[in-house]
Formats: C-alpha cells, structure tokens, sequence
C-alpha cells in the first residue's frame, strides 16, 4: 500500500490495517527474530518466462520468534542439551534427516523433542508471506475498480475476484506470460491497454470455465479496455514483476511499533530497510537493527 512512499506516519498506515482486517493494534513490547526463505532478489518476466521458476512455486517467507520485553524466558543450553547437538544453529534437516519431508519428519524422536521444548519455552512463532504471482497481477484488479468503482463491493468481493484471477493465471501461467511480456507488462503503454484487455478477456472466454468471480472480472477488463485505463500497471519498470521485499521486513515494524525487530545480517534486507517508508513523532521509525544469527 505505501511501499516506496517515505514520511508515512506509522499510526495512519495501523488504523488503515486494523481497519481493513479487522483486527486491532498490538501495542505491547515484544523482540521478534526474523529468518526468510524464498528471496529471489528480484522477480521479473524474460521471453521465455520468469527469470526464477521457484518464484512461481514457491512464496517468500519471513519469519522466525518472538518474545514479550527484552529478555527471552527460554533455555537454549537445555534444548542443545537434550538434543545433543553441538552447532551455532539447528536446521530442520539436523533433526530430520537430509531427504525428510514434512511427513516424514514429523514422527522422528528429535522433531518431538524440539517441539516439546518450544511448547514450554515461551516463545511464540510469527511469519508473514508474499506469494509471487499473486502480487504480480492483483493491482490488475485494483484498476479496474479505479475506473468502475460502482463495482466494487468491498473486501471480500474484490478478494474473491483477485483469487479467481490468479488460480486461472496459475491453471494458464506459460500462455499468461508470454501475454505479459508482449505487452512489458507491468508497464502498459496507453496505446496498448485497449488491445491488452481484449487480448486477456478472449483469452479467459476461450476456456469457458464455470468461474462466477472469474467472469465478473474478464467483463470488468473488457470494460476496461474500451477506456484505455489500467492506472496501476502503468509507468511502472517493463518486466519487473516483484523489485525487492522491503514490504514485508518495514511492514512488520510498522505494525509493531512498540516491538524491537532483529533481522540477519544481510547486503539486502540492511540496504531495503535504509528506506524505512514510516516515520513516528516525526521520525524515521527506528525499532530494527540486524544480527548474525551464527553469533548469537
């Protein structure tokens, strides 16, 4: 909503969330720890596709632990302990075995110790996500209620729209794409959005599918194309789909602004968050500072 806007005070951007989501500001002092999986650096189109295949599979995740105050309540010599591991860290295949997969895992003895440690540690587990694909093509819908706003009727419908429009585009993703990168999706030139609209509203009749939400949208795009309006995917970079994850890491200490949040030590996290987009009494929100994990 706000990335790569500065000066947003964190307050306003807090009531809009709580707002939308109905859920209400958190205002007690914590100390989250962050981990990510998923980074691709950049997400973007190439003539035969995407630049990276797992950002299709897979989403970008930030996540980790947290604590309320300053000081954690939990032992980690007694979990190494009971563990009997001696490392600066404990990956999952350390307890589950190099080929493991979730289902696996979950019956091994060290799995269960682990768990058992963190059910009584007084640690909670937090994460956030962002699903490549998705971000790419929702604003598509965000513009067309710019110009039709009489149809949209709140959250729900238009999350149900973006939802529809995205498992077609994940049914359809090698056709969609190479629709995106004829036209530099996204950044449409005025004289192509006629042509882009008409294009894709063709493209999603030719399969006919019995999608109610779907059909909503291919007639709201149709619509669109004869105005020649997709305000969102226009002036943007040509093929750059996802630029950085600065959202999320600034999204997080936005609404927890009372919290102290630790990210890694890492060239690209440290340089996204030089940005800080959310300014509280005035000034830059400060309440991050990175760390190597190894160390600690």
């Amino acid at each position: 909503m706000y990335w790569g806007i500065s000066g947003v005070d964190v307050d306003e951007y807090r009531n809009i969330v709580s707002m939308l989501s109905g859920i209400p500001s958190l205002n007690e002092k914590y100390s989250f720890f962050y981990d990510e999986t998923g980074n691709i650096r950049k997400f973007r189109l190439t003539n035969n596709g995407v630049n990276a295949d797992e950002g299709i599979a897979n989403d970008f995740i930030l996540g980790g632990v947290l604590f309320k105050g300053d000081t954690p309540s939990c032992d980690l010599d007694l979990l190494y302990d009971e563990l009997k591991i001696i490392a600066p860290e404990i990956k999952f295949k350390t307890l589950a075995g190099r080929r493991s997969d979730f289902w696996t895992a979950i019956g091994k003895k060290p799995i269960h110790k682990f768990l058992i440690w963190l059910e009584n540690s007084g640690l909670y587990i937090h994460y956030a996500t962002l699903n490549n694909m998705y971000y790419s093509i929702v604003d598509m819908v965000d513009s067309l209620f710019v110009t039709q706003p009489q149809f949209n009727f709140g959250l729900e419908w238009a999350q149900s729209l973006k939802a529809s429009w995205h498992r077609f585009v994940l049914d359809h993703i090698d056709e969609i794409l190479a629709i995106f990168y004829r036209y530099d999706y996204p950044s449409l030139a005025k004289a192509d959005i006629k042509d882009f609209c008409y294009e894709l509203s063709d493209f999603i009749q030719s399969y006919s599918e019995d999608d109610f939400y779907l059909e909503n949208f291919r007639q709201l795009l149709k619509t669109n194309g004869r105005k020649g309006e997709l305000l969102f995917i226009e002036d943007n970079t040509p093929g750059l789909l996802v630029e950085e994850y600065s959202g999320l890491r600034a999204g997080r200490c936005a609404l927890y602004k009372d919290s102290m949040h630790y990210f890694d030590e890492e060239a690209e996290a440290e340089s996204s968050l030089e940005v800080m987009p959310f300014t509280m009494n005035g000034e830059k929100l400060n309440n991050y500072k990175f760390i190597d994990s190894k160390v600690e």
